[in-house]
């Protein structure tokens, strides 16, 4: 097949190509006068007109000359977004200087680094950041420094703003250089890129040539100005078309759409970490929504989508006018940049009326090498050339992917002092990027990875990350996540790792503390659409946020050792003396003691342990735990704050407000399930489930049981072995294998008359509350419950229906298997059955998992199942004769071996981050 190996932008329309870059502020103010550039929302004393704006930078600039800068000197600008920024910027090229900014972020040696590299003589600095200098100085810079603020040291600005107009150096532009900036770096080895006069002006010129800017947009200022996304977008491009621009001091979100509102700004330059944010918050309020309506918003998304496509018309406005409210009625379209845009992230914007446009460019190439024109519905794509840039594929594959390569008057003459790398980045005339891309017939470029980051498997597959954490990123419960290669040491080479940021706050939100379990089930279905090359195999959960640029672009080489330590997660920082005065007092001595009393001496115990990730305490031995220590200290935990504790240290801060609000005079809650199980009575069940069924219901549950036996019969050629082995009447516990959606079904059908009569389930709240399918679901007799949130209340409701005399199903994997092998079990059936002295029937299913797995949205009709029924397991029995080894552990390990036994198929061995994936 032949593809497109190389495409060329239009001639770009530039007048004075050698012209230095502050003839455009110069012609702007002439032009545009009095007419608003910067708008500062949050520091509105430094707005500035066209025409202030470039008199103050004169001005300032005359105070540099005057204080003794050169033309061709470096001057360094170390401060948060401001318009003051922009004014020295611009001081610096009057004066003849060459700008070098430097990131906010950075620490007193970062910083003295870059100073020392650039050889700058002077530093413009915010008060804000002035307390690094001392930091700065002891290294050994000896630079002078000037204030953006009238405080801290060296020259203040009210004195270099008051400078009287002199005589400045004669504008030279073309190829000298205008700034040297320093890439955050993605590979652990940032640079000084140097950019020219000529390379600012074309890079401006094309961005104005390609996109359909209007005498009355306005832009936003908040993206970091030291990264060229935002000075040539934010900054310059608007500066040379006479445009306004907004400036606020963005610290949320909430807070940038409120600017943008506020500013009305009409084109909005972002990173993709604006539009994920934006579009979690939309995803969250949806889940709310009731069934109906949020079929009727996806169903309006995915018509307004194909309207758009096909009949060239938008009612986005109109059907999602509550979403367009959060920018305002005036704004035109988005531009991202800086990293790739998740594809399902602006097929959803577009889809609401929003036009989201995707640019390409890097550092090196000032920004810009091709942007998507608008209109353009096409996903995962960066658009066709700018004007003056020439893009090709250097040694492409079979299916078109080779590195991008790029020519034109935007590509930077190298690296400041770096030769060599210089040699490395530009060959015969050709900017190497380092991404990996193929263009399309038209002529637009997708990027599909970075050379440096292509993952190669033991099988020699070639894997891109990015697509794939896009893919895995759907996830709700995943806030970031970085894919790596890596070798186990089994001989088969490179094998895909995940590393995984969790939504700490939806997690604590939902209650959720089992945060492994969670991510686990979810990446396992994730991983199912997904071929087997390309499945994540393992995985870590990481704490803190993934280390990004200020193009929020991941620093893989700086996850990658963490990650993979030697004990497989990240060590715990050391506590705080506030933490170790809490773990060190009464409270905290008798916490630690009874948590340790669960996990063994050698396990430190940190107030910063996670109690499942550092603890190993899944949700029913934290209950547990907790249950001691309320006894212990005479107190009560609801069970809403309960679930949402996720560390030693919040445990420690939960207990003593206890305390000190005097709830130790609080009669003394139970220690123990025995005590808990044991105050359980009817009214923990719900309602409906508190009355015996009546004939009439009964015989139409009968009814409904005898159908279903024979469609499973019928459908799935369903078998059944050992009836015998099933006690004429309750209490007693079912507990079969979880493989697939017809478990339930299969299993409930072979039930005897007496015992489906007052059976029971507990059930998931999510799938069997509200509406007919709560209705269906209470008649059935399943529990609605919720163990994350409510996991004292579910084992009081099995407790209460069983000390009722009912007969109780519990999925003791308490999640479908994601292979059809046999999970860990959870405790909570061996603790029922052990603390009321009840019968374990164990089942097994077999053929369901091939008929209708999880990761299928249908069954597959007239797979054979069966049905294996074992002898009932005695826990009195089974308990005899242990001594120190608390009895349902050992009723839950029978409980195992007897699954095994009848046939369950038993999963390998594997760490605690270790995904189990269909082989198909």
């Amino acid at each position: 097949m032949n593809r497109l190996t190389e495409t060329r932008g239009p001639e770009l329309a530039l007048d004075d190509a050698a012209a230095p870059l502050t003839e455009a502020f110069t012609r702007s103010a002439r032009e545009r006068g009095a007419q608003p550039f910067l708008t500062s929302l949050d520091l509105p004393e430094e707005s500035r007109t066209f025409a202030s704006f470039d008199e103050e930078a004169r001005r300032v600039a005359a105070a540099l000359v005057a204080r003794g800068l050169k033309p061709g000197d470096r001057v360094s600008i170390l401060s948060e977004n401001r318009p003051r920024w922009c004014v020295a910027y611009v001081a610096i090229l009057h004066a003849g200087g060459v700008a070098v900014p430097i990131d906010a972020q950075l620490g007193p040696a970062a910083i003295h680094a870059v100073l020392a590299d650039a050889g700058s003589r002077a530093l413009f600095v915010s008060a804000e950041l002035a307390s690094r200098l001392p930091g700065v100085r002891d290294l050994g810079w000896d630079g002078r420094v000037l204030s953006l603020d009238d405080e801290g040291e060296g020259d203040r600005w009210s004195a270099l703003a008051d400078t009287a107009e002199a005589p400045l150096p004669e504008p030279r532009g073309g190829e000298l250089e205008v700034a040297i900036l320093y890439t955050s770096g993605t590979t652990g080895s940032p640079k000084g890129v140097v950019l020219t006069h000529a390379n600012m002006r074309a890079l401006a010129a094309s961005v104005a040539q390609a996109l359909d800017f209007r005498p009355d947009d306005r832009m936003m200022m908040f993206l970091p100005l030291q990264h060229v996304l935002s000075q040539i977008g934010s900054f310059i491009v608007p500066a040379a078309l006479g445009l306004e621009v907004v400036h606020a001091v963005v610290q949320s979100g909430e807070d940038l759409l409120a600017a943008v509102r506020k500013g009305r700004v009409t084109i909005l330059l972002a990173v993709p970490l604006l539009f994920h944010v934006v579009h979690e918050r939309i995803e969250r309020q949806l889940e709310k929504a009731p069934w109906a309506a949020r079929a009727a918003f996806r169903a309006l998304r995915g018509l307004n989508r194909w309207t758009r496509r096909w009949l060239k018309l938008n009612f986005g406005r109109a059907a999602f006018g509550r979403v367009h409210e959060l920018f305002g009625p005036q704004l035109r379209f988005f531009a991202s940049g800086g990293s790739a845009l998740d594809r399902r992230v602006q097929r959803d914007f577009q889809a609401m009326g929003f036009d989201v446009i995707q640019a390409y460019g890097m550092t090196e190439t000032t920004g810009g090498l091709s942007v998507q024109p608008l209109g353009d519905l096409r996903l995962g794509l960066v658009g066709r050339a700018l004007p003056g840039a020439t893009l090709r594929i250097d040694r492409p594959s079979e299916d078109g992917v080779g590195e991008v390569c790029a020519q034109g008057p935007m590509i930077t003459p190298g690296y400041h002092g770096r030769p060599d790398a210089t040699a490395e980045l530009l060959e015969e005339g050709w900017l190497h990027t380092g991404d990996l891309g193929r263009l399309h017939a038209d002529g637009s470029l997708e990027i599909t990875g970075r050379i440096k980051e292509v993952i190669v498997l033991g099988s020699g597959k070639n894997i891109y990350p990015e697509d794939l954490e896009a893919h895995y990123a759907r996830s709700p419960w995943v806030a970031e996540l970085c894919v790596m290669g890596h070798d186990s040491g089994d001989g088969e080479g490179e094998k895909l790792h995940a590393v995984v940021v969790p939504d700490w706050d939806r997690l604590r939100s939902e209650g959720v503390t089992a945060v492994r379990e969670v991510l686990r089930f979810e990446l396992e279905n994730l991983s199912a659409e997904l071929p087997p090359w390309q499945r994540v195999l393992s995985f870590d959960v990481r704490r803190e946020p993934l280390p990004r640029t200020a193009t929020r672009k991941l620093q893989r080489f700086l996850v990658e050792p963490e990650a993979l330590s030697a004990d497989g997660a990240p060590k715990l920082p050391p506590d705080s003396e506030e933490q170790r005065a809490r773990l060190d007092s009464e409270v905290g001595r008798e916490v630690v003691k009874l948590i340790r009393g669960r996990v063994g001496e050698a396990v430190p115990v940190q107030a910063r342990a996670s109690f499942e990730l550092d603890l190993g305490l899944d949700s029913l031995n934290r209950m547990e735990a907790l249950l001691a220590i309320e006894q212990s200290l005479g107190v009560q935990f609801e069970d809403e704050e309960a679930a949402r504790l996720h560390s030693v240290d919040e445990l420690l801060l939960l207990a003593q407000s206890k305390v000190d609000e005097g709830a130790a005079e609080v009669s003394r809650r139970p220690g123990g399930w025995s005590e808990l199980l044991r105050e359980a009575s009817p009214d923990d069940l719900p309602e409906p489930l508190r009355r015996r069924r009546g004939a009439f219901s009964y015989a139409l549950l009968q009814l409904m049981v005898w159908t279903g036996r024979l469609l499973a019969r019928m459908v799935f050629r369903l078998r059944v072995e050992g009836r015998e082995n099933m006690p004429a009447e309750g209490p007693f516990l079912i507990c079969p294998n979880h493989v697939s959606y017809l478990d339930g079904f299969l299993v409930s059908a072979w039930l005897t008359p007496r015992v489906v009569r007052h059976a029971f389930v507990l059930g998931e709240a999510d799938y069997v509350s509200g509406g007919l399918a709560g209705r269906m679901s209470a008649f059935a007799g399943i529990v609605p419950t919720n163990p994350n949130l409510h996991l004292r209340q579910s084992m009081r409701a099995g407790a209460a229906g069983l000390k009722d005399g009912r007969a109780l199903m519990i999925f003791p994997e308490g999640t479908r298997s994601a292979d059809g092998r046999l999970q860990e079990l959870k405790l909570g059936a061996a603790i029922l059955a052990t603390e009321l002295d009840l019968p374990i029937v164990p089942a097994v299913i077999e053929g369901a998992f091939e008929a209708w797995p999880r990761s299928a949205s249908k069954p597959k009709w007239f797979t054979p199942c069966r049905v294996r029924f074992g002898e009932p397991l005695r826990p009195a029995a089974v308990a005899a004769g242990l001594e120190g080894e608390p009895a349902h552990r050992a009723v839950n390990e029978a409980l195992r071996r007897a699954l095994v036994e009848l046939g369950a198929p038993v999963a390998e061995d594997g760490s605690a981050g270790r995904l189990r994936l269909p082989t198909a």
